[in-house]
């Protein structure tokens, strides 16, 4: 095992391009600091033009050729096999090297690795299921529907989860027989990097059909989004960013997947089982440090429980250890992932006094016992939320929860729809034709009865409204997002 401080060194990355590791054209880098400690972790470099179009046309050409997407369905969930294997057989080091750049737990990241490993097991898994449908309606006729390779696809994923998204895409879009361009946020590209170096060895994984370009999400989200070589966009972050990009995806008409953000409603029902609920509406927004599009960062408590729900919510919540978790394995949360991120955090929590909100717990950046290099922001609760108040509405991205009163069924289920946002819910009730009734009412992609967080592979996942456009997960729907359907009509 590594200790923290081995890790914490700075590594050195290239761009990865055509099967090699290649330096940016522009002779630029940036570096990563730890969130933690604020000390150099990672050095990526900082692509430019000639590096996005150069990414491009090596995914062009691999496709183009038919070396991938004509190759056997088997033995492209051989290449996905071999690389799930490979990642689980060094989990340790990488479940350390995420902590490091990322900032979360230790916990979490072992969680992360371990769903991104079995994302790619299962997609594999499922690659020779994807197969053409038959018919012969009428005597002179057979008819066939295929499925193919929708083509090259830039993948866009985002620093709060860079392995377990990335699988999301990727592992899909492989075992379709796309080829890929990946942009790892800034804040995660050292991770990403280094994962890429599993793929490099994958021996029967031909060249140019995996790259990954790391620099300025202006620059290079711009010019992927762009492009007419690029067949497909599926991005994971803000909304505001999304519709910048199905703006310029407009050019060629691209196939777009879009999983954006997210102010998802926790409604706790006067018969709830309020112990488990008051756990569950904790562990719903701050372990991962707030930092979570499906976070249930507005917690909608019937008023006659309100009090005793919101007192045991603070006792619980106080428990929670704030801090390096590679130097204490037992911290619950961690530091949000820049010093820019800490500050937007403090903002919207002043934006919540503003608002007439009432703050009861937390409030504060933690300056002191030795974390003053690093971006750690107490566990935060507000009281009285109106619904309009910036911290109902907007996505902050932090440990942050917005506690909100109802009377009612009808009044529970407006303040849950009154939001830009659908990505996800959950309610808390015994009444199951209760629970069936507001579930259906709900306008968001999913929704968790008596639970915050059950998702697994065969389940599609995605939003409603501005959360999103398209599913990940759900087993072969996924895989279809990455594919095209061609009739094929013949004359016997």
């Amino acid at each position: 095992m590594e200790n923290p401080t081995q890790v914490a060194k700075a590594r050195s990355y290239q761009n990865y391009i055509g099967g090699a590791w290649i330096s940016s054209s522009t002779g630029e880098t940036f570096t990563r600091e730890s969130p933690a400690t604020g000390e150099p972790v990672a050095i990526s470099q900082k692509s430019g033009r000639d590096d996005v179009e150069a990414s491009i046309d090596a995914a062009r050409e691999a496709f183009d050729s038919g070396i991938w997407p004509q190759n056997d369905a088997v033995q492209r969930a051989e290449v996905v096999r071999e690389f799930s294997d490979a990642l689980q057989s060094d989990m340790e080091r990488i479940v350390r090297l995420l902590t490091t750049e990322k900032g979360f737990t230790l916990k979490d990241s072992d969680s992360e690795v371990k769903r991104a490993i079995g994302t790619l097991k299962f997609y594999a898994g499922l690659a020779s299921v994807v197969s053409a449908e038959t018919s012969n309606p009428y005597k002179k006729h057979f008819h066939l529907v295929c499925k193919e390779p929708v083509g090259v696809c830039a993948l866009i994923v985002p620093f709060n989860y860079p392995l377990d998204l990335l699988m999301r895409k990727l592992a899909p879009a492989l075992v379709a027989g796309c080829t890929v361009v990946i942009k790892p946020s800034s804040l995660t590209s050292g991770i990403t990097m280094e994962v890429m170096k599993y793929f490099d060895r994958v021996k029967s994984l031909p060249k140019g059909v995996i790259n990954c370009i790391t620099g300025p999400g202006g620059t290079i989200g711009t010019q992927l989004a762009k492009s007419s070589k690029v067949d497909k966009i599926s991005f994971t972050g803000s909304t505001e960013t999304a519709t910048e990009i199905m703006g310029y995806a407009s050019g060629n008409l691209k196939r777009l997947s879009l999983e954006c953000g997210g102010k998802s409603p926790n409604i706790v029902f006067d018969d709830a089982d309020l112990d488990k609920a008051v756990m569950h509406a904790r562990d719903a927004v701050f372990p991962n440090s707030g930092q979570g599009c499906t976070n249930k960062t507005r917690l909608i408590l019937h008023e006659s429980i309100h009090n005793r729900f919101l007192e045991k919510l603070i006792e619980v919540t106080r428990k929670l250890k704030v801090g390096n978790s590679l130097l204490d394995s037992s911290v619950d949360v961690g530091p949000v992932a820049s010093e820019s991120q800490a500050q937007r955090i403090i903002d919207y929590i002043q934006s919540g006094e503003t608002d007439g909100a009432k703050l009861v717990l937390g409030g504060k950046r933690i300056m002191d016992k030795g974390f003053d290099k690093g971006y750690f922001i107490e566990p935060t609760i507000f009281d009285q939320v109106p619904n309009s108040a910036k911290i109902a509405q907007e996505e902050i991205f932090g440990p942050v929860l917005a506690v909100i009163p109802f009377k009612d069924e009808e009044e529970a289920v407006r303040i849950a729809n009154d939001s830009p946002y659908g990505l996800s819910s959950a309610l808390w009730t015994k009444d199951i034709s209760r629970a069936i009734r507001v579930a259906r009412r709900i306008r968001a992609g999913e929704v968790m009865i008596n639970t915050v967080y059950y998702r697994l592979f065969e389940y599609p996942f995605g939003g409603y409204k501005q959360s999103g456009i398209g599913r990940e997960f759900g087993g072969l729907r996924a895989i279809e997002e990455y594919t095209q359907t061609k009739h094929i009509a013949i004359d016997l």
